[in-house]
């Protein structure tokens, strides 16, 4: 960085196209719990979520969360830039920034995110599939 500025103010002029910095490795924590009515758990970083969620628990998400199975219970995102994502929601509520999405039911992939004032359901109902014929 020295180097950088000590050319800036010699020659006056530089074509400059950026730098490059160490990346950390993009990292999800995997968790595989089932929770239970009146157990509650708390996501502090983005999270890939193996159990099921049964009615009376809660989950408080500071990060993003990713649900492969099924979510009954209540899930709480503790800051509007979270994103709640699953696919079997089962009477579920999802609470961000203090309003409330009551008896979330859908068996799509779907994203749940707090935009605009309000909460943002976007269901993925139409799945590609990959066709393969049997060439003999």
């Amino acid at each position: 960085m020295e180097q950088f500025l000590f050319l800036l103010t010699n020659k006056e002029r530089i074509l400059f196209d950026g730098m490059t910095l160490p990346q950390q490795p993009h990292h999800i924590h995997m968790r595989k719990e089932q929770l239970h009515n009146g157990e509650e758990i708390f996501i502090d970083q983005e999270t890939l979520f193996l159990g099921i969620v049964n009615p009376g628990s809660y989950v408080y998400c500071y990060q993003n969360v990713y649900f492969l199975n099924t979510v009954k219970g209540t899930i709480i995102a503790m800051n509007e830039d979270v994103k709640i994502f699953g696919h079997d929601f089962q009477n579920a509520q999802i609470i961000i920034n203090q309003q409330t999405l009551h008896d979330l039911t859908t068996s799509a992939l779907t994203s749940v995110y707090y935009k605009d004032n309000q909460i943002i359901l976007a269901k993925e109902e139409k799945y590609v599939s990959n066709y393969c014929d049997y060439v003999g």
